[in-house]
């Protein structure tokens, strides 16, 4: 209960963001308000992606799931969590190169990508 209360909040702390990105889009520089779009899209995910694993709770150790089917585990929350990470580090790639570290930025997104993939082969080893 408490993991889709908080979920919850989170959509709704995106969709108030959301207004004020497009109402500050209009009065500020090209540059600024682009960044805040890209970061606002990528929260999105983020939190969809948090969404889903609070409505199937997961408990890593053992790969037990609350729904425990085939499609649900392997594919639907994994792909969740996938992507969420994933959005995750395109966050942070994009305060970074706004911050100066263009090499650290450049070099997150893909460092993640495989950590992930490493993530699925662990995941379907335990599966299968």
């Amino acid at each position: 209960m408490g993991l889709s209360a908080a979920a919850v909040l989170n959509a709704a702390v995106w969709l108030l963001w959301g207004r004020y990105v497009v109402r500050r889009a209009a009065r500020v520089a090209e540059q600024p308000a682009a960044t805040q779009c890209k970061l606002f899209w990528l929260v999105g995910f983020f939190a969809a992606g948090c969404l889903c694993r609070s409505a199937y709770s997961m408990l890593d150790a053992p790969h037990l799931l609350v729904a425990d089917a085939w499609i649900v585990r392997i594919v639907a929350v994994r792909l969740a969590g996938t992507l969420a990470d994933l959005a995750f580090a395109g966050q942070w790639a994009r305060l970074l190169r706004r911050a100066g570290s263009v090499r650290v930025s450049r070099a997150l997104v893909p460092l993640v990508g495989g950590v992930e993939l490493l993530s699925w082969l662990v995941v379907r080893s335990v599966a299968a």
